[in-house]
């Protein structure tokens, strides 16, 4: 799903424009939902896409674009509705919130470098945390040597490695079928 932005601001627009759902009618239409009625679960993701395009724009600083936060987002949302267990007596929004929100920032930790690492929560967790203390100290005035040396003592690393992850931090991976020059047809593939 790949969005223009007035495209992406249509959706917006209609997601919008979907009514609110009390929480007697959400409980009803998760049970319904919970017992295999497909249109309940459709009418539940509606219900609650404001939600996914809400956290979906809190990530937009990464560079990755809103739609693709939103559709990781929408991924999470439909699967809090396979998981979720309304008779608990929850509100379906503070459930899937968990399930949005992971779908989202795992998005975001593959996006730093789609090749190798893995995804995990250690990674997440360090990938956030260096971002944060690099910004920190960017606001210093410090050198980019001076940076690396101060975060690659708080990480208990050697200043290669941390050179290595901010290389990784800062690189974007490259599509093997964009053309290889500007004015060729002819692709890295």
């Amino acid at each position: 799903m790949r969005y223009s932005d007035s495209s992406l601001t249509t959706y917006i627009q209609k997601v919008r424009r979907i009514p609110k759902l009390s929480r007697e009618e959400e409980l009803e239409i998760a049970l319904r939902a919970k017992a295999g009625d497909q249109k309940a679960a459709d009418r539940l993701v509606e219900a609650n896409l404001r939600y996914v395009i809400s956290v979906a724009l809190k990530y937009r600083r990464y560079g990755i674009p809103v739609d693709e936060l939103v559709s990781e987002g929408s991924i999470g949302l439909m699967t809090a509705i396979r998981k979720f267990e309304p008779e608990r007596g929850n509100r379906f929004v503070t459930y899937a919130g968990y399930w949005i929100r992971a779908y989202v920032l795992d998005c975001v930790v593959r996006s730093a470098s789609m090749v190798g690492g893995g995804s995990g929560p250690f990674r997440s967790k360090i990938f956030f945390r260096l971002r944060r203390e690099r910004a920190q100290l960017t606001q210093l005035n410090l050198q980019p040597s001076e940076i690396t040396h101060l975060l690659s003592k708080r990480f208990g690393t050697t200043e290669e490695k941390m050179r290595g992850l901010l290389a990784r931090l800062d690189g974007k991976d490259v599509s093997l079928q964009q053309p290889a020059f500007r004015d060729s047809a002819t692709t890295l593939e």
